[in-house]
């Protein structure tokens, strides 16, 4: 009760977020100290501002980054095809180290410039590197179509070959970690620790998005007979229901917090299960699915499958900015 009587007399006085008291006010007998009070709503709208701020700064620097892989990749595609390299050489690998000696040629004529161009960079590469798994996917996707000459012995050797190459990578990369951790620290690997970029906020709503576009275009490719639909948008319709799938699975593994193999082996165990169960569907074999809706290839129209197989393009630009990175 003092206190506020203290305040509606003037004796205390606001500057900016702290309440102080008058320097001249007189002491007040048996009166109790009174603590400071903080102004803090303008303190939490100026604290919302910045993040809003940055999220926007962040999205334009990807988007940028994103346009200049894609027109990147079309060069080098238009340039392998005009000169006939494309025989002997895909185009994105081509487009990978096409990168890498661009940014390694031009670093030696002007270093600061492709210093900057490299740092503007680094957002895409980054984007690109959560999401590089999906454009995999089609490639397992298509292993359970695969027919061996030599049957199950071929097949059998074929899995060994790929675990035991998976099994050896991954215990060198271990090996070069630790060599790595146990290097004594430097100015500039402690500058890159004092920069680390801030944790990545994981909403549901991009993976349920997804998953709900994949369930609402599944019924209605699956059944065009319902709906009087034409043969070809219903293919349309049953590849966008395995893009989809594929996309929701791996965005709802990633906010989940699973490590990058396992989100890219769930996306592409629920997307073949996704083509398994519009096959059972249509009494339909699994391949025939696959080719003619997913992964279709000079068949005929492009799939979703060959969509994203043709990210993995611009995608492989943004490899070889990185690989830019730790040459």
């Amino acid at each position: 009760m003092l206190a506020s009587g203290l305040l509606r007399r003037g004796h205390w006085r606001c500057q900016t977020s702290v309440c102080y008291r008058r320097p001249w006010s007189a002491p007040v007998q048996g009166a109790l100290p009174v603590p400071r009070i903080a102004c803090s709503s303008t303190s939490s709208v100026s604290s919302q501002r910045p993040t809003a701020v940055a999220d926007l700064g962040n999205f334009l620097r990807i988007s940028a980054g994103l346009g200049g892989f894609l027109a990147f990749d079309a060069a080098v595609r238009v340039s392998m095809d005009a000169s006939g390299v494309s025989a002997y050489m895909p185009s994105q690998i081509g487009s990978m180290l096409g990168a890498f000696a661009c940014l390694s040629g031009a670093s030696l004529l002007a270093p600061g410039p492709v210093a900057t161009v490299h740092q503007a960079l680094l957002p895409g590469v980054a984007w690109v590197g959560r999401w590089l798994p999906v454009f995999l996917v089609p490639v397992q996707v298509m292993l359970p179509t695969i027919i061996f000459p030599g049957g199950a012995t071929e097949a059998v050797g074929l899995a060994l070959m790929l675990t035991g190459g998976w099994a050896a990578a991954l215990a060198c990369s271990a090996r070069l970690a630790a060599c790595q951790f146990l290097r004594p620290a430097t100015a500039a690997s402690a500058s890159v620790t004092a920069t680390k970029p801030p944790a990545i906020r994981r909403s549901l709503l991009l993976p349920f998005a997804w998953l709900v576009l994949a369930g609402a275009a599944f019924p209605v490719g699956v059944w065009p007979g319902v709906w009087g639909g034409e043969e070809e948008t219903s293919r349309s319709l049953r590849g966008l229901s395995l893009g989809a799938l594929g996309v929701g699975s791996f965005a709802l593994a990633g906010q989940q917090g699973l490590p990058g193999h396992l989100c890219f082996l769930a996306c592409g165990a629920a997307t073949a299960a996704g083509a398994g169960a519009m096959a059972m569907t249509r009494d339909e074999s699994y391949g025939t699915v696959v080719k003619r809706d997913y992964l279709v290839g000079s068949a005929g129209p492009a799939g979703a499958g060959d969509m994203l197989l043709w990210c993995l393009g611009p995608a492989l630009v943004a490899t070889g900015v990185q690989m830019f990175q730790y040459r």
